[in-house]
């Protein structure tokens, strides 16, 4: 994604992280849990390299990220394969503290 298309300056970074997406029903959803490292951030939301692939548009939450005490609800909104691993950038859909 160009820069030009941000609308938040973005801060490289290395920090690992627990994020899960939710399968099933809402009311019985069942979590899986991944670990991901994220390679940069910004107040819109951030870009990750994970181990398992995802699809556009899916929704995920992110434990650990900024002051927030509750996981922050993102959703894919682009990949890049790498060999074995996945560039994905994640747009938050609430504000970060």
């Amino acid at each position: 994604m160009d820069s030009e298309q941000r609308q938040h300056a973005r801060v490289n970074t290395s920090l690992e992280t627990i994020y899960f997406t939710e399968e099933g029903e809402s009311d019985a959803a069942e979590r899986m849990h991944y670990f991901g490292t994220i390679i940069n951030m910004s107040k819109g939301g951030v870009g990750m390299t994970v181990t398992c692939p995802h699809e556009l548009n899916e929704k995920l939450w992110l434990e650990g990220v900024g002051q927030s005490m509750v996981p922050l609800p993102g959703v894919v909104r682009w990949i890049r394969n790498r060999q074995d691993k996945y560039d994905i950038g994640i747009q938050f859909l609430a504000q970060v503290a």
